[in-house]
């Protein structure tokens, strides 16, 4: 299948090879070198939606943490700022492919990758969607990220037409958290359907395609002018929409190996490439299978079955008032060796606003519930930090892949324990026994 390449801005896209299987009708990877064209193998064009295009609004750069088994180092970045003028009810900047007949079952794929120094505001963000000429009618299906709770989750929606809302009924499900500061591939298969025969399978980091995060079938999925909808990736802010004020926030996306194939194709091609299998990679998400945190101030008392993880360094040589929490993890069920991990810590609703340091544990012996000031272990040298928020329930991500690849491949055990330590600020994190869902966990793939 030849390329089609579309003039547009100085944008530089790769030719991507398309698998024999089916028909791909688009795909890209952001390797190659033009300096004026839109690259990317299948038939339908492309072109930006973007406030200043090829400028900070789309660029092809380095990607952060480059993917083993890719094809090359570059992947495309989004960015939208409140001060940008809006277009079509918002800010956004997108990739538009041009119209085609999205009836039948239809796959859609994509790897993006969400920075945690972009301070999120909270308000929603659609990062891909399949849309319509009737740009007043929402989108038969998108993709968003949203706040829960202070929470950051993927939201999926889909809708239809009835003949009591011909503007669309629909709607939506919560996919998983956003892990940030990692690539993370989806992989979503919908077959359009107005009669009740429809069905939406979504997978995300799934090698094998066996363990969707979202299934629904015999359901209504899509709109009667289906033939004219197209699909688009990157930033639509539209909660921005008539703002021209600054923010120091500034929405920011990667995306990498996005394809778009009719039915005839399989996960197995249509999904993003990674490792050297080609493509979808390992991760697993693992609780912690202790925590606990040691107080200064009681140097016997445990405080293993506490729903908070405390965390103080008043900076003195006094101890009274300091903490500091202690979080393991059991490595020894994955199947996989963990080449990529991000510890991720949720503030408790009575923290005060400060800094936390994850550092690594000396030893992995301590119990949750013998750990004491007395017989705590030392703590090693530091990882990384986030910031706290008083008052404000927030996942925190903090990159541990180095030290959590060094103790799988060097400790026996398996075991991995951090030491989070704090300013002179009292800090308040999640512990495991607030709840599932609630307590630190350790995402990790390859």
């Amino acid at each position: 299948m030849s390329p089609y390449l579309v003039k547009a801005a100085a944008l530089a896209c790769a030719l991507v090879g398309v698998p024999v299987f089916g028909t791909i009708y688009y795909a890209a990877d952001f390797d190659g070198t033009g300096a004026s064209e839109l690259g990317h193998t299948g038939s339908l064009s492309v072109s930006e939606q973007s406030a200043f295009p090829s400028s900070y609004s789309t660029q092809v750069l380095t990607a952060p943490s480059p993917v083993s088994g890719r094809p090359g180092t570059k992947a495309l970045r989004f960015e939208v700022r409140r001060s940008d003028p809006d277009s079509s009810g918002g800010k956004r900047s997108e990739l538009k492919l041009s119209n085609n007949n999205q009836t039948g079952t239809i796959w859609y794929a994509w790897s993006v990758y969400v920075p945690s120094n972009s301070l999120y505001d909270g308000t929603e963000e659609i990062f891909g969607q399949v849309h319509g000429d009737d740009t007043s009618r929402r989108p038969p299906f998108d993709m968003t990220r949203v706040s829960v709770s202070g929470v950051q989750k993927w939201q999926a929606h889909w809708r239809w037409t009835t003949a009591s809302d011909p503007k669309g009924s629909g709607d939506n499900a919560y996919i998983a958290n956003v892990a940030l500061d990692q690539w993370n591939d989806f992989v979503v298969k919908i077959t359009w359907s107005k009669t009740g025969a429809g069905s939406i399978n979504i997978w995300l980091n799934d090698a094998a395609g066996t363990s969707p995060v979202l299934s629904r079938s015999n359901i209504n999925i899509g709109y009667p002018d289906q033939s004219l909808n197209y699909w688009k990736y990157g930033i639509y802010k539209w909660p921005w929409s008539g703002t021209t004020t600054s923010s120091s926030y500034l929405p920011v996306v990667w995306f990498d190996e996005v394809r778009l194939g009719d039915g005839s194709e399989t996960y197995a091609t249509i999904k993003p490439k990674r490792g050297s299998g080609g493509g979808g990679g390992s991760t697993a998400t693992l609780g912690a299978v202790a925590d606990t945190y040691a107080f200064g101030g009681s140097t016997g008392t445990n405080y293993g079955t506490a729903l908070v993880l405390g965390a103080k360094d008043d900076g003195t040589s006094s101890v009274s008032f300091d903490r500091v929490a202690f979080v393991k993890f059991d490595l020894s069920g994955l199947s996989f060796t963990p080449t990529t991990a991000t510890l991720v810590l949720a503030t408790d609703a009575t923290t005060q606003a400060g800094t936390v340091t994850v550092n690594q544990c000396t030893t992995d012996s301590w119990t949750e519930t013998g750990l004491t000031w007395t017989n705590k272990p030392a703590t090693g040298s530091s990882i990384g930090t986030a910031t706290t928020t008083a008052g404000v329930v927030a996942d925190k991500s903090i990159n541990v892949s180095s030290y959590v690849n060094s103790q799988y491949t060097s400790d026996s055990t398996k075991i991995v324990s951090f030491a989070l330590t704090g300013n002179n600020a009292q800090l308040y994190l999640k512990s495991r026994e607030a709840g599932a869902g609630n307590g630190p966990e350790l995402v990790v793939g390859n």
